[in-house]
């Protein structure tokens, strides 16, 4: 610490010392100096195939999450509810999912998601299993198919099903 001999007394000259220090104490510790920072060259836009491709990799990330919400919603239905899955209201009400998943065929970040319970052994209750799709409202963009083992499919042009290539996270 340095030490001075000089004492400050009226307090005008304590703010604008301590001022300055802090103002010096700034510039040091972030390395303020009077050169113009080094601008890199803008690069060009990016195609228009480029930006449509991010948008389609954010929706469909964003339709995933929501698959995957949905898929714990349930597993937490299941748990706590003895072995029965729920509706898509019942799971709203429960509050595993949020308010805008209520109703038969809720839609959230512009895809239509319908619940539906299969049938095992002959039986539809809502504790067997269930299968959930996500397709767009607009029709254009990916399908999306959550199945009874819980992974996810998806097709380019129509609804997606069991049969079609599994969704990875790096897709």
């Amino acid at each position: 610490m340095i030490k001075s001999n000089h004492e400050f007394k009226p307090s005008g000259q304590r703010f604008v010392a301590i001022t300055l220090c802090l103002i010096v104490s700034g510039c040091v510790f972030t390395g303020c100096h009077s050169e113009a920072p080094n601008v890199a060259p803008v690069a060009s836009r990016p195609k228009n195939n480029d930006m449509v491709n991010v948008v389609n990799k954010q929706e469909s990330d964003n339709v995933v999450a929501s698959l995957k919400t949905i898929r714990n919603a349930q597993t937490s239905s299941y748990a706590h509810t003895g072995g029965r899955y729920g509706s898509f209201d019942q799971l709203v009400r429960n509050q595993y999912l949020p308010r805008s998943f209520a109703g038969e065929r809720p839609i959230v970040l512009g895809y239509i998601f319908t619940l539906k319970f299969t049938q095992i052994n002959g039986d539809y209750d809502t504790g067997a299993a269930y299968t959930v799709n996500a397709d767009p409202v607009e029709g254009r963009g990916q399908h999306f198919f959550l199945d009874k083992q819980h992974v996810i499919h998806y097709r380019d042009k129509q609804a997606a099903a069991e049969t079609d290539p599994v969704f990875e996270e790096n897709h």
